[in-house]
């Protein structure tokens, strides 16, 4: 996202509306990576509930969906 309109909630906003759709589909997880050493990338993600699974140069993360 363009730094002016980051640390409103946005972001999170759009990751909560992707996992409430990926409910409806019966998904039961989200798997994704960042490249380790990218602390706001890590920061954010963790936030919205994602946990590191494995590190290497890309930092794999699952949320599990309810």
């Amino acid at each position: 996202m363009d730094i002016n309109v980051q640390k409103n909630g946005i972001g999170s906003a759009i990751v909560n509306e992707l996992i409430e759709y990926l409910t409806t589909l019966k998904y039961k997880e989200v798997r994704l990576g960042w490249i380790n050493g990218n602390l706001q990338a890590e920061h954010f993600w963790i936030k919205n509930g994602f946990c590191p699974i494995k590190e290497d140069r890309v930092i794999l993360a699952n949320r599990t969906i309810k």
